[in-house]
């Protein structure tokens, strides 16, 4: 298993920091999809942070077999 599908199952667990460290990985990454679609930094902003809030609500919801 790689060290970020060790990280989701960890943070699927409810393990703060193993969410964070994820998080602080791809947060970047989530913006940067919001802003190619939206255009707009505000707005890009709004959508990236809702995302995160969505991914902590169901990332108990996590498979093994998505990593692979």
């Amino acid at each position: 298993m790689s060290a970020d599908g060790s990280l989701l199952k960890k943070a699927g667990g409810r393990d703060v920091e193993a969410f964070e460290r994820l998080i602080l990985e791809y947060e970047k990454y989530i913006f940067n999809i919001a802003y190619r679609m939206l255009g707009n930094i505000e707005d890009s902003k709004d959508v990236s942070q809702e995302t995160i809030i969505k991914i902590y609500k169901n990332i108990g919801k996590y498979k093994d077999w998505i990593l692979y």
